[in-house]
């Protein structure tokens, strides 16, 4: 079986807890908040859990990616003139 990719829009709108519970943002908290009351408006400010045969779907679409806590996928690597002190002289 070839090796499933990740569905890359899916990575950007949810994120993995700790526990690996997936969490989604609640919608209607872009526009038209004066109307919304405050309580409202700090319960859509929450993140909502997705659970069911929805979240092991999407568990699927997500792919390899184990966390994605601001990362999405890159990895610095630190060489040359930007190396931290420590790495410099070490033979």
């Amino acid at each position: 079986m070839p090796k499933l990719k990740t569905h890359r829009s899916t990575v950007k709108r949810l994120k993995i807890s700790a526990g690996g519970k997936l969490m989604r943002r609640r919608a209607s908290g872009h526009h038209f908040l004066q109307k919304k009351s405050a309580s409202r408006k700090r319960f859509i400010n929450t993140p909502a859990i997705i659970t069911g045969s929805i979240a092991a779907n999407l568990k699927r679409a997500l792919g390899g990616v184990k966390n994605n806590k601001k990362s999405r996928g890159r990895r610095i690597v630190q060489s040359g003139a930007n190396a931290s002190p420590a790495t410099k002289g070490a033979k």
